[in-house]
C-alpha cells in the first residue's frame, strides 16, 4: 500500500471516528441500536453471545497461538512473529483511541455487562485485524480456496461487529470505527511484512 493511500485511508478514518462526536450522528446510532433491539429473539441471544465470545481477547489469543504454530510447523516462522505483533498492536491501538475519544456505550438494554468506552468497538477493530491477518497468510500461501477464505472471514468478521450492536453494548458507528481501524492496521502490517521480505 503506498504512503499516499495510506495517508488518505488515515485521514478518511479520523473524519469519520470525528463527524460521530456530533449529536446528529448520535441520534442516528441511537436509533439503529433501539431498532436492532426489536429483533432480539431467544434463538439470536444464544447465536449473537457466541459469536461476540469469537472476538474476545481469550479466544483471538488462543488462535493467534493455534495458528502461530501452524504457521512455524509449515516453516514460516515469519508469519507466526507477525501474527503476535498484530495481536499485540492492534490491541494496544484500540486502547489508545477509546482513551482518545472517551466516547460512553449505548445504556438502553444491554444484554451483556462491559466495561471501558465504546469507540471504536475492540472486539470488531481486533477481529478485523487479527482475522483479516490470518485470511491474508492462507490466500498467499494458498492454503485454501482464495474466494472460500475471503467469504467465510469477512462473514464472521461482521457477525462479530453486529453482535456488539445486537447486545446493545455499541452503536453502529463504534463497529463501523472498528472496520476502518482495523483494515488500517492490517494493511500497516502488510506493508511492514513486504518490507521485510524485501531484505
Amino acid at each position: 500500500m503506498r504512503k499516499k493511500n495510506r495517508s488518505l485511508f488515515l485521514l478518511l478514518l479520523f473524519l469519520f471516528m470525528i463527524l460521530t462526536q456530533y449529536r446528529f450522528f448520535q441520534s442516528i446510532d441511537e436509533n439503529i441500536v433501539l431498532a436492532v433491539e426489536k429483533l432480539r429473539e431467544e434463538r439470536f441471544d444464544f447465536f449473537m453471545h457466541n459469536m461476540t465470545k469469537i472476538g474476545s481477547f481469550y479466544i483471538t489469543f488462543f488462535l493467534t497461538v493455534i495458528f502461530f504454530i501452524f504457521f512455524v510447523m509449515k516453516g514460516k516462522k515469519r508469519e507466526g512473529f507477525f501474527l503476535f505483533i498484530n495481536f499485540l498492536g492492534v490491541r494496544f491501538l484500540n486502547q489508545c483511541l477509546k482513551q482518545l475519544f472517551l466516547r460512553e456505550r449505548p445504556n438502553f438494554h444491554p444484554l451483556i455487562e462491559v466495561g471501558e468506552y465504546s469507540f471504536p468497538s475492540g472486539h470488531t477493530m481486533n477481529s478485523t485485524a487479527i482475522y483479516g491477518l490470518i485470511a491474508y497468510f492462507f490466500v498467499q500461501h494458498q492454503y485454501a480456496n482464495k474466494k472460500w477464505v475471503i467469504f467465510l472471514f469477512s462473514v464472521l468478521i461482521f457477525l462479530i461487529g453486529f453482535s456488539r450492536v445486537y447486545l446493545g453494548v455499541h452503536y453502529v458507528s463504534d463497529v463501523l470505527a472498528g472496520f476502518l481501524a482495523g483494515s488500517f492496521w492490517i494493511l500497516f502490517i502488510i506493508t511492514i511484512l513486504v518490507k521485510v521480505r524485501q531484505k
